[in-house]
């Protein structure tokens, strides 16, 4: 039996490899060429590109890519860098105006309320049956000058009326000073609704909410028990004062047991 014969360039090829066949191809013709190769000192230009195509068709084919590698070792920590200029300090702002002398202060000794300043606060008295019982109202500031105290009356029936109190005695604030001269004009509802209007333009607040205009000191009625007769009263009225500049005492009666009346005030400079 005969042995498969092989192609005669694969048996040159195949014991030498590529690189082999390479330096095969150039003996071959270094040896076909003889002296002429060794007058030359080396391959002719035409020698070399017979070279490389007799190796190019017989090379074998580019391989299928390698793995990717590892990674490789963590470097060295660069050196450390230089460190930043320091930041500067703001400027510290600029000083604001004095402000005012507060109440009781070393500048204000006298503890006054300042003009158009308000104070407001609560009232009340109460007593048996026929008893006498005073009310005051004490300011916690001086208020200078003394304000003008204004009582309210709503028991009238014809609205709100205030009573200023005087020393000995009270009148009605608006154009009638007495109930008297309003019986007189014949027209009562008239005639108290321009005593409350009166009354309102000094006095414009109510018991929940005590206001004043400057100069004068407003004393509203609550709720009471009974009937109780304040200082509008001609009888108690010879016991009335006018307020100071630290308050002010007012005198009740009542004819119920237990009788009571109370309120709220407020007094502006």
């Amino acid at each position: 039996m005969f042995s498969k014969l092989r192609h005669p360039v694969r048996a040159i090829r195949e014991p030498f490899g590529t690189a082999g066949l390479i330096l095969a191809c150039v003996a071959l013709i270094a040896a076909l060429t003889g002296g002429a190769y060794a007058a030359s000192g080396g391959l002719t230009a035409k020698q070399k590109k017979e070279v490389k195509k007799i190796a190019k068709q017989f090379a074998g084919k580019p391989g299928a890519p390698g793995a990717p590698g590892g990674p490789g070792a963590k470097g060295d920590a660069g050196a450390k860098g230089d460190a930043g200029a320091a930041g500067s300090n703001g400027s510290n702002g600029l000083q604001g105006p004095e402000g005012e002398a507060g109440m009781c202060s070393e500048a204000e000794p006298n503890c006054a309320l300042p003009a158009g300043g308000t104070l407001t606060g609560t009232w009340s008295a109460s007593g048996g049956g026929d008893d006498y019982a005073f009310s005051t109202i004490s300011f916690p500031l001086r208020v200078s000058p003394p304000p003008t105290a204004i009582v309210e009356e709503g028991a009238s029936g014809f609205g709100r009326v205030g009573y200023e109190v005087e020393d000995g005695k009270t009148t009605i604030v608006g154009p009638y000073k007495t109930i008297k001269e309003i019986i007189e004009t014949g027209e009562l509802e008239k005639a108290f609704g321009e005593a409350e209007a009166a009354f309102l333009a000094i006095c414009p607040g109510t018991a929940a909410e005590p206001a004043a205009e400057p100069g004068f000191l407003c004393i509203y009625e609550g709720d009471r028990n009974g009937q109780p007769i304040g200082p509008n009263n001609e009888t108690l009225g010879q016991f009335n004062e006018p307020a100071t500049e630290f308050g002010i005492t007012m005198p009740w009666e009542t004819n119920q047991d237990p009788g009571f009346i109370r309120g709220t005030w407020a007094v502006t400079s």
